[in-house]
């Protein structure tokens, strides 16, 4: 006889639908389980109507909100780039002087661009009484103007999304708001924000290269008439130039004349490229799609919450049906399966009430 043949079920058994002794109790208790919620059905039914009830008043109570979205692009000052630097700063910005599309996602959620926009009264108040600011709107919590202000940041922060395509470089901005024009003209301020904040970093950054090139050149053209004053004098002093050391001197200013001309020439030459770098360094934001008016609203999710009760109350009602089914006495009618459950599940529920 082969030893893995041992204690095996016979072959008429196996192929006439045989299950294993655990399938075949599981199956039972399902059963018996599934018996005793049928005799309480009512229960599980009156459960998940309640349910359902209270997330239908809830979500009829809760204010909606409505998300306005857009896209822009930064394209970097090229000025006087070559060909090459234009590529490498399409490729990364950074390596070509200009600002990565990350940069601007979190200059969108920075507390400077935030902070603007909860100072801005829109036009649409969304039904509201008297032109409000999206700070009063938001309603924070706090002792002083500063805990306030960090209180309505905080709450603006959850409501302004930003993010960046790497492939592109396109940059997605949304803002939630309580009305669909609102939404649409917070989202346009948003983009102004964030463009006025960078042209202002960029030209003054422009205007400290440009006085300080300035500067240099003012200071080199005055060193420059200052050797040329010096040998304007010698040779007013010295007409004749016969001895070797008066021959020395000559050579030594004219020289020195020489190289201040050539250091205020190429100072003034920086002056003039730090002025037309400073009139164009500002960067072009071109607005890919402009903000939108939200048709649907983004808060709450209805569909979304309404199945959630709805899976959320058939568990609850099932449960109390079968808890109300194992505390109340079992039909007269129910199968020995469903006695069985019901017997044992009863001991345990007084062993573990005892203990």
């Amino acid at each position: 006889m082969n030893p893995s043949t041992l204690g095996a079920p016979p072959e008429r058994e196996s192929r006439g639908g045989y299950s294993p002794p655990v399938a075949r109790d599981t199956r039972q208790l399902l059963s018996a389980v599934r018996e005793l919620i049928l005799g309480q059905w009512r229960i599980a039914a009156a459960v998940v109507v309640v349910i359902v009830a209270i997330a239908v008043t809830v979500l009829l109570l809760t204010p909606r909100r409505y998300t306005s979205d857009a896209s822009f692009i930064v394209e970097a000052p090229n000025g006087a780039m070559g060909g090459a630097m234009a590529i490498i700063s399409q490729l990364n910005p950074n390596l070509a002087g200009g600002d990565s599309p990350k940069f601007y996602v979190d200059l969108v959620q920075s507390r400077p661009v935030l902070e603007s926009i909860l100072r801005i009264a829109p036009k649409e108040q969304c039904g509201a009484a008297g032109a409000r600011t999206v700070e009063d709107r938001l309603k924070p919590a706090g002792d002083n103007d500063i805990e306030r202000m960090a209180a309505a940041v905080l709450a603006l922060s959850g409501r302004v999304g930003a993010g960046y395509d790497l492939r592109t470089g396109v940059i997605s901005v949304s803002v939630e708001a309580d009305c669909p024009m609102q939404a649409r003209e917070l989202t346009d301020s948003l983009i102004a924000a964030v463009n006025a904040f960078n042209v202002e970093r960029r030209q003054t950054r422009a205007k400290l290269r440009r006085e300080f090139s300035e500067r240099q050149a003012n200071e080199a053209d005055a060193a420059l008439r200052s050797a040329e004053n010096d040998f304007a004098q010698f040779l007013a002093t010295n007409r004749m130039i016969v001895s070797p050391q008066l021959k020395m001197e000559n050579d030594r200013l004219q020289r020195r004349v020489s190289m201040r001309e050539e250091v205020a020439s190429a100072l003034r030459r920086d002056a003039t490229s730090a002025r037309m770098d400073e009139i164009n360094s500002l960067p072009a934001l071109t607005v890919i799609e402009p903000p939108s008016v939200p048709i649907h609203a983004s808060y709450p999710k209805r569909r979304l919450i309404a199945i959630a009760a709805a899976g959320f109350g058939l568990a609850l009602g099932l449960a109390a049906a079968l808890l109300v089914a194992l505390l109340r006495p079992l039909p007269a009618d129910s199968s020995a399966e469903a006695a069985r459950f019901h017997d044992a599940a009863r001991a345990l529920i007084s062993r573990t009430r005892r203990s």
